[in-house]
């Protein structure tokens, strides 16, 4: 029997796979299991439009869709519909490029890092009550460990930021870079972690052209059995 979420998902697959390598190629999906969401590396809308300029998108399938991409908005909230980035589920099997920004290997990452050629910032969440509303030092219920010479940006890869949070990205960006923006940069957190991948193309938004993207993170740093050190994040200034 087929369910009333299947008629969609046909659908939605037939726009996809009838679309021009060219374009198909600027999409990624990763679906790893039945929990694992779909997610699109371009704005669902912008795939519609994208059908339509190449003739696939004709009158007989506009009905079933716009029930496809009702379904994926509703289903994969995590996805912003308008910024393509990733705003729950942060752990999980990561696409091969990110907008905005370079992959980069283990070994290249440790290139890097042994002639000092790159400012590292390490995006992973923390785990705790958050920064102190007194002085934005951030309560830790979890230590961490991180490549040394890091900054921890705590956070700033959530799928949205506060006000604050924004403040915070932005603000040490200009700071650690000099406010130079083709300083080389990597962000990383640990391997499977989508807040690095949010982060790349945060701070590609704010026109920094050489943003590199180690995906493995700490995760594949130790295993190579480079140092790790204990950290804390940088502090949040609250902005009135």
């Amino acid at each position: 029997m087929i369910s009333t979420f299947t008629v969609p998902i046909i659908a939605f697959a037939f726009i996809i796979f009838n679309l021009p390598a060219s374009v198909q190629s600027s999409l990624w999906l990763t679906n790893n299991s039945l929990n694992t969401p779909i997610a699109f590396a371009k704005p669902l809308q912008q795939l519609k439009l994208q059908s339509q300029n190449y003739g696939i998108y004709k009158t007989n399938h506009l009905k079933k869709a716009d029930e496809a991409i009702s379904t994926y908005h509703q289903r994969y909230s995590h996805i912003d519909p308008k910024t393509g980035m990733r705003t729950s589920y942060y752990r999980g099997a990561l696409p091969s490029t990110v907008p905005g920004g370079t992959r980069i290997t283990l070994k290249e990452a440790y290139q890097h890092f042994n002639n000092k050629t790159a400012l590292f910032l390490d995006v992973m969440a923390h785990t705790g009550a958050g920064p102190s509303p007194i002085d934005g030092h951030w309560q830790l219920s979890e230590k961490r460990k991180n490549i040394p010479g890091s900054l921890w940006l705590a956070d700033v890869g959530t799928g949205t930021l506060s006000k604050d949070m924004t403040h915070y990205f932005k603000s040490n960006l200009q700071k650690l870079s000099g406010n130079n923006k083709q300083k080389t940069i990597i962000i990383y957190c640990t391997a499977d972690c989508w807040m690095a991948w949010n982060a790349v193309q945060r701070a590609a938004n704010w026109g920094y052209k050489n943003i590199l993207w180690f995906p493995e993170g700490t995760d594949d740093w130790q295993q190579a059995g480079y140092p790790l050190k204990k950290t804390t994040p940088v502090p949040l200034k609250i902005t009135d």
